[in-house]
């Protein structure tokens, strides 16, 4: 075969041959695909537009990486990257991404996007808009990429503040007419973090106690007892105490 394997590019001929020498009894179901939509004859590879980024090598340095697309980078990138680096929590957030044709007319060009604001009217806040309002910025009024950024972080955390407020009226009001909401997922966790963290509070006092006593054992001269019977006598130790305090209430 040589250095190049040629046996993909032919296996509608190869194919054929078969059916001819009668190794085959039927055509395989993809020849009418393969023959309508033949494989590429030329094997010469094309070296892709350099588009960004191309910096001409030096003289006797072997050139890598030719053959492989360029990379597509986008203003919006660098906005993104920035924004989500100072607003992790935002992530987090779920997000439509099919919102912003409703602004250019349904073609998704650009030219047609009207962001005067952080929140058109119709679209829901999320952090999309951020960038879309920053850009808008940047090249219709001729702001630093800095300072656009600025403005729509601001204008962006006072929708989220109205949000905010807006749903403590909503629950509010529901309240007052008789609505019941139950914990929120915070309260949950906060109320099993304090669970836990008593019961092994708990847990670690009688494995004090049980130590203790193991130890006053040993200098005492006392045989060492067991795990299971220093933690019968600390439970015992425990109820003797309990009664004593119930005693002491009652007189």
């Amino acid at each position: 075969m040589g250095r190049y394997d040629f046996r993909p590019s032919r296996v509608l001929q190869t194919s054929k041959r078969q059916l001819l020498a009668s190794r085959i009894h039927h055509d395989p179901p993809w020849v009418s695909a393969v023959s309508q939509n033949a494989p590429a004859q030329i094997l010469v590879r094309s070296q892709p537009i350099q588009h960004s980024g191309y910096t001409k090598q030096k003289a006797g340095r072997k050139v890598k990486r030719i053959f492989q697309p360029q990379n597509i980078a986008y203003p919006e990138d660098g906005m993104r990257r920035s924004f989500f680096a100072h607003h992790p929590w935002e992530l987090a957030r779920p997000r439509i991404v099919q919102e912003g044709n409703r602004l250019d007319g349904g073609g998704g060009g650009r030219a047609k996007e009207v962001w005067e604001s952080v929140r058109p009217e119709g679209l829901a806040l999320q952090s999309e808009n951020v960038i879309r309002r920053q850009l808008w910025l940047i090249e219709r009024e001729n702001k630093d990429p800095q300072t656009a950024y600025d403005i729509a972080r601001r204008e962006f955390y006072r929708q989220r503040m109205r949000q905010d407020i807006e749903r403590k009226v909503a629950k509010e009001e529901a309240m007052h007419v008789g609505a019941y909401f139950q914990k929120s997922t915070v309260a949950w966790g906060m109320e099993l973090e304090d669970r836990k963290f008593f019961g092994f509070k708990e847990w670690a006092n009688r494995r004090i106690v049980a130590m203790e006593n193991a130890r006053q054992a040993m200098v005492l001269g006392v045989d060492a007892k067991t795990s299971d019977e220093v933690e019968e006598l600390v439970q015992s130790q425990e109820l003797a105490a309990g009664e004593d305090q119930e005693m002491a209430a009652d007189a």
